[in-house]
Order: structure tokens, then sequence, then C-alpha cells
């Protein structure tokens, strides 16, 4: 059976040509995000970082993402995922050899920045691909796989690279990711199926550019993008960087129970990775359509991350393990916009959306190691509890009013539960 006679189905053929490769790469892209969590003690330590510098640093993966989403989205649908996936990601393995022998923050800064580059189109390739091949009412359950490869690299983050580090130091840990990566861009190069016009799309980039725009004027495209985004950035933001320390310095865990506990906050990311795809697949036959499946987990995101503002360490891991749940279901977000658009933009609608998650992923970072600054350190020398909670307060303030945007807009075609489908608006995949 070849790949494009699968009709949706998990077949062989599909797993291994097409799942894997991306699901891999999705893999690394999660581990290199979120191991600052784990590693980011040593780097303060030897660095000598305020939580200012931490989150600057850390955060350059994220400003690299958004800077290349608008040029990912045009070579996707210009060049195709598999060769535009194989090359980012030597971009990758570049960075993890710089960062492993950094020897100042601005060093750190640098390969963090190309490391972003290189696995900037991990999952927008796949969800490209995906689009490609398989039927559009199975995507929320392929994407939902998708993540949830992308969680057990937010798993090997945790634990399991704090347990390397008794047999190496974080260099050698980025040197083993350098590997991985190189080896990950052979395979998805070798073993991805190629679309019969990938590398011949004759439109100008002018006009490639200007269907970015329309995309980017779209009433569809801006009544869910705020809250998505806000949600997206922040479990991003938050889990990649900022809830080791808070379990710390808020909570009061002792430092050696922190990567356990990451790793328990993860194994119920991956939980909402897994299940948001299938629930929303499962509620499809009963007429109720993925947006509302998607608002419902945001609306108990928002409530999850105000809790944890007004309580502090009061709520322990228990709170971050719900937000967690939450979280993933925001990702609904991308087969939706797809569905909204004529296939050939989609490879520019969902990395327009990245563009605004990964922009605000960095805000985030950035910022919350600046709010956290502006309190003094405690007498044992750890962040501000106070600045954590204003923070986090001010990030609940900005979902709070991105829902109320999402239920206040009603112009374009967001729909949640099945209808007759409407005229849509240009260049909507019903235009005619």
């Amino acid at each position: 059976m070849t790949i494009h006679q699968s009709n949706g189905k998990l077949t062989p053929s599909l797993i291994l040509r097409l799942f894997i490769p991306f699901a891999s790469a999705y893999l690394l892209s999660v581990l290199f995000r979120t191991v600052n969590a784990v590693l980011a003690p040593h780097f303060i330590e030897e660095f000598d970082l305020k939580a200012s510098d931490l989150g600057l640093m850390t955060s350059t993966y994220a400003l690299a993402f958004a800077i290349t989403q608008i040029p990912l989205g045009i070579a996707l649908d210009r060049f195709g995922s598999r060769r535009t996936l194989s090359t980012l990601l030597l971009s990758a393995g570049i960075g993890a050899f710089l960062f492993a022998n950094a020897q100042s923050l601005e060093h750190l800064m640098i390969g963090r920045f190309l490391i972003g580059v290189g696995v900037s189109g991990c999952l927008m390739a796949a969800f490209k691909a995906y689009n490609d091949w398989i039927p559009a009412e199975r995507l929320p359950l392929i994407n939902s796989f998708q993540t949830f490869a992308g969680g057990l690299g937010g798993l090997i983050a945790t634990q399991p690279v704090h347990f390397s580090l008794n047999f190496m130091d974080w260099r050698a840990v980025f040197m083993i990711l350098l590997g991985l990566t190189v080896a990950n861009a052979i395979f998805i190069f070798m073993a991805v199926p190629k679309k019969q016009k990938e590398g011949h799309n004759d439109e100008p980039v002018k006009n490639q550019l200007v269907g970015t725009f329309q995309v980017a004027k779209s009433v569809n495209f801006w009544r869910i993008i705020p809250i998505a985004t806000c949600v997206q950035a922040s479990y991003i933001g938050l889990d990649g960087l900022w809830l080791g320390p808070w379990l710390k310095d808020v909570a009061g865990y002792e430092a050696s129970a922190v990567p356990t506990l990451l790793l328990t906050c993860t194994a119920f990311l991956c939980v909402g990775y897994l299940t948001n795809g299938v629930i929303a697949d499962w509620l499809r036959k009963f007429g109720i359509k993925p947006a509302m499946v998607s608002v419902i987990g945001m609306v108990g995101f928002t409530l999850s991350i105000g809790v944890i503002a007004l309580l502090g360490g009061k709520v322990g891991v228990t709170g971050w393990i719900i937000l967690n749940i939450f979280g993933p279901f925001c990702l609904l977000t991308y087969p939706i916009l797809s569905s909204m658009f004529d296939g050939k933009y989609a490879g520019r609608v969902i990395t327009l959306y990245n563009l605004a998650v990964f922009l605000l992923t960095f805000v985030i970072q950035w910022l919350m190691g600046v709010i956290i600054d502006l309190w003094p350190a405690t007498s044992s020398g750890a962040y501000n509890p106070t600045g954590y909670s204003v923070a986090l307060g001010i990030l609940f303030a900005l979902h709070a009013v991105s829902l109320v945007w999402l239920f206040l807009f009603k112009k374009g075609k967001l729909e949640f539960f099945e209808s007759k489908t409407s005229p849509a608006e240009i260049p909507s995949k019903h235009a005619n």
C-alpha cells in the first residue's frame, strides 16, 4: 500500500515514512526547548546569571522561531516539508555545537538562537505534510499523536537529563543532541516521500508574500488567534523555563526533587497532547466541532493560571498538572485554521499562527525574568515569590482579555457545531 492510499489510517507505510521521521524531529525540538528548565541551576552558577539574563538567553530560542516563521511558511508551500526541514535541522546542529562550547552569556544566546532557527519547522513541517497526505477530518487525531511525541521530548528533558548529569556535564548533553539532530535530518530527507510537485512551485515569491498578508488580514484568522496564542505561548514559556524555579522558589520543594516534579508535570502535558485530538475526533461523531473542544480547554487553562497566580505555592505541583492537561487543547487551532483556507496556503497559515505564538513566548520568558528581578532575592538567594505571582497575574489578565475577544468578536466562520458551510472569505478553501 502506498502512503497516499492510506485514507487517514495509520498504515505501516504511513508510520514508517511519514509519522516517525516528523515525530522524532519534534521530540528533539521540544527537548531543546525545555531542557533549560533542568539545566538552569548549572547556567546560573557557571555564568552568574540574573533572572532576566536567564530569561533572555532561554527566550532567544523563541525569538528565532518567530523570525523564521514567515520564510518557513513560504518554503513549506514552495519546496515541501521534506526538503525544508532536513535543511533547517543542520542549523540546529551548528547551534548545539556552539552552545556546548559557550564561554559567555553571549555565546549561549547565539547557540540557542541557531538551535531555534533549526528546529523552528519541526512541528509546522509535520502539520504541512499531514495536511498534504491525510484527510482533513483525521488531522486533529494525527496532529495529536505528533504533539504527543513532542511531549515525550519534554519528558526526556526532565529526570532523564538530570540523571545523565551523574555521568557527564551539560556540555556533553548538547554534543549528544548535535549527533541526534544531524541523524534526524538525514532520516527525514531519505525516508519522507516526495510530493509529485515538490520543489516545482512556480508561484513568484512576491505573490507568496501577498498571499501571506491576505491570510494575516483574514477575520477567520484573528478571531481565535489571540487566546490560542496566549495559551500555547504560556505553557511553552513556563514549562520550558520558569516552572522549575517556581517549584523551588515559591512552592518550597528541594532542588533535588524538582526534576522529578518536572517529569510529572510533563507526563500530564503528554496526556493533554494525546487526548485533545482523541476527544475532538470522538466528539465529531456527535456534531461537536474541534473549535468547541479547543475553547473549553483554553478556558480551563486560563482559570488554572489564575488560581496559581492567586494562591502561589499553596497549589503545589497539582495546579501545574491541571494547567498542563488543559494547555495542549489550543493545538486544535492548527487544523481549524488549515480547514478555513485553500490548501495552497496551508504552510503560511500555520506558520503565521506559530509566529504569533513564539513572539509571545519570547516576551513571556524574558519579561517574567525582568518582573521577578524587580523584587530582591530572598535570604536564601532564591528569586522572590512575589515577582512570580505578579508576573503570573499579568499573564492571567492577558488570557482573560483574549477570551472576551473570542466571545465578543462574531466575524469569521469559527463554528462550534456542525452546520451548513457558509460562504468563506478569500483565500478560503471554499472560495470560487
